[in-house]
């Protein structure tokens, strides 16, 4: 029996000592790591670049540039034509719109009223009228869109797109 009882304490001096340990360990382990931290520094700051790795990097940096030299002018061919068929589409669309109103005109013009309306602008009268011409009150034209106030309504991005790809509308 002596032998169990010795046996008890020392397992119980063992879990006593183990749960002594397991309380310290995270203070040692957490300057452990600080002074692991610290030597990290120190290593950092002492330890010469990898001469594998900058050939790696250059190497990588090189392939990058390759490639977006290689890429440059097929996605500028894209741009340019995508470019292009939104000039035309904008101009399309001017057109429809003047086409529209000049169908309206027409429209207009094939009745009696637009008939006469239009005569009597170029000076003939029905008879039994008298005509009267009217001086100094000619109207102002109208002012058409300059291309440079088409420019600023654009996207930044088409601006940014046309500076990166030379893109002038002209050509």
């Amino acid at each position: 029996m002596s032998t169990e009882t010795t046996e008890k304490k020392t397992a119980e001096k063992n879990g006593v000592e183990k749960a002594d340990a397991e309380k310290k360990a995270p203070e040692a382990a957490a300057s452990s790591r600080s002074k692991a931290a610290r030597a990290t520094k120190r290593e950092k700051v002492k330890r010469a670049p990898d001469p594998e790795f900058r050939r790696k990097l250059v190497i990588a940096l090189v392939i990058v540039a390759a490639i977006l030299i290689m890429l440059y002018r097929p996605t500028r061919d894209l741009y340019i034509a995508w470019r292009t068929g939104y000039v035309l589409q904008q101009r399309y669309d001017t057109l429809a719109d003047e086409n529209q109103e000049l169908s309206e005109e027409v429209d207009r013009l094939m009745t009696r009223e637009g008939i006469e309306d239009a005569a009597r602008k170029r000076g003939y009268v029905m008879p039994g009228e008298t005509s009267v011409k009217v001086e100094g009150l000619e109207g102002e034209p109208a002012e058409e869109p300059e291309d440079e106030e088409a420019e600023s309504e654009l996207p930044w991005f088409i601006h940014v797109g046309d500076f990166v790809f030379f893109y002038k509308e002209d050509a």
